[in-house]
């Protein structure tokens, strides 16, 4: 009983011109959550030492200073760091224990805490493992307005913040320091349904939410109108065929080699994801498709060949490229 919960390519700078990579993710082994990588040679080491964490959540990850910063939406798990070398460790600095994380405008940005929920917070600048410093600090998103934060993205100097599940909206943050940071509100009634499924692809972010697949550009553009959906013309399949109430645990990736976007989607009463939902646009206006493929977690990684290939996590205990041509 082993699913790949979380797969990410992680790659590390360093000071020299040759970066490093490792393939990391999460892993619910059982009745435990651990921590694995692949430096690339085929096979998973367990980096957890002796943490475990809940199974059945749902991971982020974010890079910040060439550290990766692991995360997951259970209220016991506390955000943990690696930097290539030895187990995990927790985060530095007293941070609230949230969900997940960006990077934007050199600080790091969380959301996702339980006590909290539409609080955004935000560390010091040029320093993730500082909370509590002096420009360090947070921004409470409409609080008690019936929604809280799903997800977060940087995109073109600005934050957006994504909130949920009943209502819906979208915020954005701009502004590079403290003292010029400021909110508007960009829509209503259209937002993500989970930080994992907000995919930045070119110029734009698509994101999945209850009643479709949505373009940032769009939606700036129309706001909710039904007709900006990019899935418009399949809306009654993804009303009547897909388990809305499981979006949660959609998974989202952008394959930039193929030119398409997809989704790991629950079928109409499946307890899991067994589809894929996915978007070509290397047409326009872009096509749909469908996959019947069960997988938790979805990344795209750089191989040895340098050629990029889009990674499936299954719950069957094994990661596989879907989309190999030998």
């Amino acid at each position: 009983d082993v699913k790949f919960r979380g797969i990410f390519d992680y790659w590390k700078q360093g000071t020299g011109l040759s970066a490093t990579q490792a393939f990391i993710a999460h892993v619910d082994n059982g009745l435990t959550g651990k921590i694995y990588k692949d430096d690339g040679d085929g096979v998973w080491d367990d980096i957890s030492g002796s943490a475990s964490f809940e199974v059945g959540k749902h991971p982020s990850y974010c890079v910040f200073e060439d550290t990766i910063i692991l995360t997951t939406d259970s209220t016991s798990d506390v955000p943990q760091k690696w930097t290539q070398s030895g187990n995990v460790a927790n985060l530095g600095g007293s941070p609230p224990n949230f969900a997940f994380a960006v990077a934007h405008v050199n600080r790091v940005w969380a959301a996702g805490v339980a006590s909290n929920p539409s609080r955004l917070y935000y560390s010091v600048g040029l320093d993730g493992e500082d909370w509590t410093g002096a420009d360090a600090g947070s921004i409470d998103i409409d609080p008690e307005d019936g929604d809280r934060i799903l997800g977060l993205a940087s995109h073109r100097d600005e934050l957006f913040v994504f909130k949920g599940p009943h209502k819906l909206s979208i915020h954005r943050i701009q502004g590079k320091s403290e003292a010029t940071f400021s909110r508007l509100l960009l829509a209503r009634g259209v937002g993500a349904s989970s930080h994992n499924s907000i995919i930045p692809i070119k110029n734009d972010l698509l994101f999945i939410d209850p009643m479709g697949i949505h373009s940032l550009k769009m939606t700036d553009a129309y706001g909710d109108f039904e007709e900006a959906y990019l899935s418009e013309p399949i809306a009654s399949y993804f009303r009547d065929k897909l388990e809305l109430n499981r979006l949660e645990d959609c998974y989202g990736g952008n394959y930039g080699a193929g030119r398409y976007a997809i989704w790991l989607v629950t079928g109409k009463d499946k307890v899991q994801n067994n589809m894929v939902i996915g978007l070509d646009y290397s047409f326009n206006p872009p096509w749909l498709f469908r996959w019947p493929i069960a997988a938790a977690s979805v990344a795209s990684r750089t191989k040895s060949n340098g050629q990029r290939g889009l990674y499936l996590g299954r719950y069957d205990g094994f990661v596989v490229e879907a989309d190999r041509r030998d």
